[in-house]
């Protein structure tokens, strides 16, 4: 769903698209997209700051461990079916603003590969235009699927890797 602000999300609703309730949308991140905190006083500069990767596997993090970004004063913590939200569905998908998503052409994909969301699966389109001088393929980031078992592996190494601006953000705020 291209909803980045809560009122437009809100506005979906009212206007009777259909969102099923167990659709997570990640939105309002605050850090701008090409502008920096840095230099004296925190001030804003013009340098290149986008951070998409982290902004993703940040979210990815949000979404199995909540807000604290899987840990508590510095120590981690647990994964608690109660309140993550990696466990209100069986597949997940980062998908671009400007891509179509078709859920039930998902589902027919994964019943049809007979693929279970408690195995390790991570699809999407591949690109092998990189597998001569790389040796891999990759999936394009219009749109990457994984299953649960994957995403709670994923986010479990993602809440370790450094955040760009190091412990200013522990609290696991983007910003």
């Amino acid at each position: 769903y291209n909803a980045t602000k809560a009122s437009e999300i809100n506005s979906a609703r009212k206007a009777n698209l259909t969102i099923p309730n167990d659709v997570v949308i990640l939105h309002d991140m605050e850090r701008e997209w090409h502008t920096c905190n840095s230099g004296e006083n925190n001030r804003k500069s013009d340098e290149t700051c986008r951070n998409i990767w982290e902004k993703i596997w940040r979210a990815w993090v949000h979404v199995v461990y909540g807000p604290t970004g899987g840990f508590r004063r510095g120590v981690a913590i647990k994964v608690h079916e109660e309140t993550s939200f990696a466990f209100k569905a069986e597949w997940f998908v980062k998908v671009d603003a400007d891509t179509y998503l078709f859920p039930e052409n998902v589902a027919r994909y994964v019943e049809w590969k007979k693929w279970s969301h408690d195995e390790h699966h991570y699809f999407g389109h591949v690109l092998n235009h990189r597998v001569s001088d790389r040796g891999v393929s990759i999936v394009a980031g219009a749109a990457a699927f994984f299953s649960r078992a994957t995403l709670l592996a994923a986010a479990d190494a993602f809440r370790r890797m450094p955040m760009e601006n190091g412990n200013l953000e522990e609290d696991g705020i983007c910003r």
